[in-house]
């Protein structure tokens, strides 16, 4: 069964909400890092592989570190 319309709707835009919040903490925590990655991503790489090259982890492991302190600014 689809979800109704207007709850698909804040489903997708809550998605927008948090991979901002996710690409926000991964500049604010790690400015270099992040710089390394966008210019892997730049240079036509695979975003898991940029990843790895700007922070030297997989987006999962960055993901478990991000998720604990997006509760703390609600």
């Amino acid at each position: 069964m689809w979800p109704r319309p207007e709850q698909a709707i804040r489903q997708i835009v809550m998605a927008y909400r948090q991979a901002g919040m996710f690409v926000s903490y991964l500049h604010d925590s790690d400015a270099p890092g992040f710089a390394r990655m966008m210019n892997a991503v730049l240079d036509g790489r695979p975003f898991v592989e940029a990843v790895d090259v700007g922070y030297h982890q997989d987006v999962h492991a960055l993901w478990h570190r991000f998720a604990p302190t997006s509760a703390e600014r609600k």
